[in-house]
């Protein structure tokens, strides 16, 4: 089932149906009441209860999770390396990926379902990639990668959401990537 590989130790209860891998996050200890720490912007969607993460306009967002319990800190998404667009595509300045200082969402410390979309048809486009002399991809940022972990990592799309006190689902990000 693919997961990414950071977030390999930080997932339970997946499925993986229809190209999409759903699964609910937790600390190491097991914690799945977390908070939400970010870089970027939060705007109203017309139709959606939560406001929404976005990017700024000087670098892409960044998304944390938090234990509370224990202050263990979870790297869920970084838009300037995760996802295909930034493992193939898009170019970002080092310097400005350097300060993004975290804030917390307004959100007390929840239960959060991630879903990561996996709809690039990586073997039949194989003979399009970049390859070193060990076998592995080249991205754009010059830094290498197995093949079997672009596959996990190269996703095409993110959404997360929490589960509100009468069970809702609620998103408040989502990113094409692709």
């Amino acid at each position: 089932m693919p997961i990414p590989t950071y977030l390999e130790k930080f997932a339970i209860e997946y499925k993986h149906k229809d190209e999409v891998t759903t699964m609910t996050l937790c600390s190491s200890k097991g914690n799945k009441q977390l908070e939400v720490w970010f870089y970027g912007n939060t705007d109203k969607i017309p139709g959606e209860k939560q406001l929404y993460i976005t990017d700024t306009k000087d670098a892409p967002e960044k998304i944390v999770v938090k234990d509370p319990a224990t202050d263990e800190e979870i790297l869920v998404f970084d838009g300037a390396f995760h996802g295909y667009d930034s493992m193939f595509c898009d170019e970002f300045d080092r310097d400005r990926l350097v300060n993004r200082p975290l804030k917390r969402y307004d959100l007390s410390a929840s239960e959060l379902i991630l879903e990561i979309y996996y709809n690039i048809p990586y073997e039949e486009e194989k003979e399009e990639y970049d390859f070193d002399e060990k076998g592995d991809v080249i991205l754009i940022n010059e830094q290498t990668m197995s093949w079997e972990d672009v596959k996990r990592n190269g996703f095409d799309a993110i959404t997360l959401s929490y589960i509100n006190d009468k069970g809702e689902r609620i998103c408040f990000f989502d990113k094409e990537l692709a």
